[in-house]
C-alpha cells in the first residue's frame, strides 16, 4: 500500500504543479505582465526596479523643466514688454529734443514717460506662482522699491538676490529659474564719466563709483582777495556771488575810480552807489559782491588783485556737501544716501551751477527713464538750449545703452528656452529608452504566453486523464 501512497503523492504534486503554472500563465494573460512581483524572475525584478527608478527620476527632472520654461518664457515676455516701453519714451524724447520746442510740449512729453516709469516698475516685479522672476534666489523678496516725494518716482533700488536659483533639470545640469533683475536691466560696463555744465567743474583721477545720469551742484561759499588793497567781500558775496575757484582777476584802476572782474566791464565807485556791495561781472557773466568802502588809502594806477572763492559741492541735491578750498584735481564728493562717490577735478573750477554728470555703461532702465522724465520736466530750471543739448546728447545715448542691453539679455534668454526645448526632448528620449527596455523585461511575449498556455493546458488536461485511470484502479481489476 506504500507504493500506491507514492502515486498518489506524486500524482498530486505534478497535479499542483501543473496547475501552479497553468493559473501563473493565466495571470499573465488576463495582465499582460510577465514580472509582477520579485519572486517571478528575481534577476529581471532587480533591473526593473533599477530602471523604474531611473524612469521617476526624470519624470521628476521634465516636471522642473516645465516649472523653469514656465518662468523664464514669462520673464522673456516682460524684457520684451519693456524693451517697448523704452523704445516709446526714447520716441517721445527724439520728439522734443530740438530747442525748437516749448516747455509745455516737452513736459506733455515728460509726463507720458513719468507713467511708464510705473509700469516698468510692476513689469519688473512680476511674479509666478508665488516666485518674483527677477529677485534671483531671494524669490520671495520684491525686487524693486521704489522711493517718492510729490506722488512721484525719484529713485528705484534693487533688493532682490544677487544669484540666480539653481534648479536641476538633468542629470548633472542646473539652470536657473529665475533671474537677477539689477543684471537683466542694467548695465556693467562702467566708462569714464561725462560733464556736460559749464561751472568748470572736471573728471577726477579716482574711480567713481556713482551710477547713470547725476547732476553735480556748485555752490558758493567765500570770497576772499589777496593783498593789502582794502578790498573785501560785500555783505551780499556769500549767498550771491556766482564765482567760484582761483582762476579769477579783480582789477582795480585807483586813478579812474574803477572796478572790473576779469576781462568784464569796468564799473565805476565811489560816485554815490553802493560801495559796500558793489556788483562786478565778468563776460561770461559771474558776478562777485565786493565792499570797496575801505580801499587802501594811496593807491595809485592799476593793480591785480587774485581771488578764492571756495565752494561746496553735492551729489545729492544738498543733503549733504562737501567743503572745497583747496580746488584739489580729485575731490571725492559722496551720495549721502547711497555712499556712491563722485571724484571731480576742481582745479579749473570757476562759477556755481548745476553740472549734469553722465556715467556710460551704468545705467537701469528705471535710472533712464527717471533721467528722461526730469529733463523733460525742467524742475531743475535748465535753459532750453540745456535741455536740447541733454536730450539729444546724453538722455538719447542712454536709451541706446539700455536698450541694447535689455534686448541682448532677451536674446540670451530665447537661447536659453531653446537649450531647455532640446533638453526636455532628451530627457523624453531617454526615459522611453528606459521605459522600452522595462517593459521587455516586466511584460509578457503575447504570442509566446499563447502557445505557452495551450501547451501548459493540454498537458495539464493529459495528466489529469492519466490520474484519473491510475488513482481509480483497485484489487477488483485483477480478480
Amino acid at each position: 500500500m506504500s507504493g500506491w501512497g507514492t502515486i498518489h503523492d506524486n500524482m498530486m504534486f505534478g497535479l499542483r504543479t501543473h496547475s501552479q503554472t497553468l493559473a501563473k500563465l493565466q495571470e499573465q494573460a488576463a495582465s499582460g505582465v510577465r514580472v509582477s512581483r520579485a519572486s517571478d524572475d528575481p534577476t529581471s525584478s532587480h533591473q526593473i526596479m533599477n530602471l523604474q527608478s531611473q524612469s521617476e527620476s526624470l519624470d521628476a527632472y521634465d516636471t522642473n523643466i516645465d516649472r523653469v520654461v514656465g518662468n523664464i518664457e514669462q520673464a522673456d515676455v516682460v524684457m520684451q514688454e519693456v524693451s517697448q516701453l523704452l523704445m516709446e519714451a526714447k520716441t517721445l524724447v527724439s520728439q522734443v529734443g530740438s530747442d525748437t520746442y516749448s516747455q509745455a510740449q516737452r513736459t506733455a512729453n515728460g509726463e507720458a514717460i513719468n507713467q511708464m516709469i510705473s509700469q516698468v516698475v510692476w513689469l519688473a516685479n512680476s511674479e509666478v506662482l508665488g516666485q518674483r522672476l527677477f529677485s534671483g534666489n531671494e524669490t520671495a523678496t520684491v525686487p524693486y522699491v521704489v522711493e517718492e516725494t510729490d506722488g512721484m518716482i525719484r529713485s528705484v533700488s534693487y533688493q532682490g538676490g544677487r544669484h540666480s536659483t539653481s534648479t536641476p533639470v538633468a542629470p548633472g545640469v542646473e539652470q536657473p529659474g529665475t533671474l537677477v533683475g539689477e543684471k537683466v536691466f542694467g548695465s556693467y560696463d562702467r566708462q569714464v564719466p561725462q560733464m556736460f555744465g559749464d561751472t568748470g567743474a572736471g573728471v577726477g583721477s579716482g574711480t567713481s563709483t556713482v551710477r547713470g545720469d547725476i547732476w553735480l551742484t556748485a555752490t558758493h561759499d567765500t570770497t576772499t582777495f589777496a593783498g593789502a588793497t582794502g578790498v573785501a567781500a560785500g555783505s551780499r558775496s556769500a549767498s550771491e556771488d556766482t564765482i567760484l575757484g582761483t582762476s579769477h582777476t579783480l582789477t582795480i584802476d585807483a586813478d579812474n575810480a574803477t572796478v572790473q572782474l576779469d576781462s568784464g566791464q569796468s564799473v565805476p565807485y565811489g560816485a554815490g552807489g553802493d560801495d559796500a556791495n558793489l556788483a562786478v561781472t565778468n563776460a561770461d557773466g559771474d558776478t562777485v559782491y565786493i565792499d570797496v568802502t575801505n580801499l587802501a588809502g594811496g593807491l595809485t594806477g592799476v593793480t591785480n588783485v587774485a581771488i578764492t572763492a571756495t565752494a561746496k559741492m553735492s551729489i545729492d541735491d544738498m543733503v549733504s556737501t562737501v567743503d572745497v578750498t583747496t580746488f584739489g584735481e580729485n575731490e571725492a564728493i559722496t551720495d549721502s544716501r547711497t555712499g556712491q562717490i563722485l571724484y571731480v577735478d576742481a582745479t579749473s573750477l570757476q562759477r556755481v551751477g548745476l553740472e549734469p554728470v553722465h556715467i556710460a555703461g551704468t545705467s537701469n532702465v528705471f535710472d533712464v527713464l527717471i533721467a528722461a522724465r526730469d529733463v523733460l520736466l525742467n524742475d531743475r530750471g535748465l535753459s532750453r538750449a540745456q535741455q536740447g543739448e541733454l536730450t539729444t546728447g546724453t538722455v538719447l545715448e542712454s536709451f541706446d545703452e539700455i536698450i541694447t542691453t535689455v534686448i541682448a539679455n532677451s536674446t540670451a534668454v530665447g537661447g536659453r528656452l531653446q537649450a531647455m526645448s532640446n533638453l526636455k526632448g532628451s530627457v523624453a528620449d531617454i526615459k522611453l529608452s528606459l521605459d522600452t527596455r522595462r517593459s521587455d523585461l516586466q511584460d509578457a511575449d503575447i504570442v509566446q504566453l499563447a502557445t505557452d498556455l495551450a501547451r501548459t493546458q493540454a498537458f495539464y488536461e493529459m495528466v489529469l486523464a492519466a490520474s484519473a485511470k491510475v488513482l481509480k484502479v483497485s484489487l477488483l481489476d485483477y480478480v
